[in-house]
This record gives C-alpha cells, structure tokens and sequence, in this order.
C-alpha cells in the first residue's frame, strides 16, 4: 500500500475507539484524527534511516520497525509513563493534555502503527514475530500484485487503496463538512 495506510489508520481508530472519542471535545477529536493519520505512515519512517544508513530501501520491511512486537513495547511503556508524566505537567498543559486525552492518545499510536503492519502484512511480507521468529507471512501479495503489463493503477492493489480513500473521504466529509455553510454553497453553486 502507497497510499491508504494513513486513512486505513484513520479508519480504524475511529472504529475500535468510537465512544472513547465521541466523549471528547470537537478540537481534541480533530487531534486525534490527526495524530491517527500521523501514527499510519510512523512505520514508513525508517525508510529515511534506511537511506540515511546507504541500505536500499525496498528492505524496509525487514527492519524491526516493520514489527508488531517494537510498537506493543513502545505503547507499553507510554501507558506506564502517561501518571506520573501528568503530574509534572502544569495546570495549563492538563487542561489540554488531560488523562483521557492522553490515554486516547496513547492508544491511537498502537492502533495505527499495528493497523499499518495489518494491511503491510495483506499486501508484502512481514516478519511478523520478529525478533522470536524470521518466518515471513503474508495474505493476499501474490493475488495483488501488479501485473507487469498493467502496471500498479490497473492492478487490485490499487483498487483496494481507492476503496479505502474513498471510505475516508466519505467518513471525513460526513464527520466535518456535511453541515458546513461554505460546503452547502459550493454544493448549490455547483448543481
């Protein structure tokens, strides 16, 4: 995947965490929204590290980046740290980084970066119980790779990434535009 795995993260998180974010306020569900999409491409990052170290970077999924054990590690120690981080933040920064928002917080970075190894895991091979094993899985690659004729926008790669764009395009517009004044008017113009 190319381009769905910021909006499947997105997806996802607004699906396994829908009461958890509805409780939130209006701005702080935006955050999340974001940092969502943010925590979706994390897992892609090593690719600068890669590049930075003179390592192809198509090996990229071989790394311990690409691993569901490294991020469940990291969101471990992020759920243990989130009281006593909290109390030695001020007054101002709890009211706008209070506990549910950072337990929220916290547990978005997992659900996105493990939803990022998910759909890695549908469409390459990933060493899925790295550092225990080195055994590769994968579950659809060889059904959707691109053919060599067609190329990647005529294959069912892409066409899963379209459906996937267009369910978070859809999600985004009913969530934030569908009662805007400025959405409304450019509708009306438009027709």
């Amino acid at each position: 995947m190319f381009l769905a795995h910021a909006p499947f993260s997105y997806l996802g998180n607004e699906i396994l965490q829908r009461k958890a974010i509805k409780k939130l306020k209006s701005e702080e569900q935006i955050m999340v929204g974001l940092f969502a999409l943010f925590f979706g491409i994390l897992p892609d990052f090593d690719m600068f590290v890669l590049t930075f170290l003179h390592i192809p970077t198509f090996l990229h999924h071989d790394v311990i980046s690409h691993t569901p054990i490294f991020y469940i590690v990291i969101w471990a120690v992020l759920r243990v740290l989130i009281k006593p981080v909290s109390t030695l933040l001020n007054k101002k920064i709890t009211k706008v980084l209070h506990n549910e928002l950072l337990c929220i917080l916290v547990d978005t970075f997992l659900i996105a970066t493990l939803l990022h190894i998910f759909a890695d895991l549908l469409t390459t091979d990933i060493m899925l119980f790295y550092p225990l094993s080195d055994i590769r899985f994968t579950v659809f690659k060889y059904l959707l790779e691109p053919n060599l004729f067609a190329g990647y926008t005529l294959s069912p790669l892409f066409a899963m990434e379209l459906v996937v764009l267009s369910l978070f395009v859809t999600t985004i517009y009913k969530k934030y535009l569908a009662e805007s004044l400025v959405i409304s008017i450019l509708t009306k113009a438009f027709v």
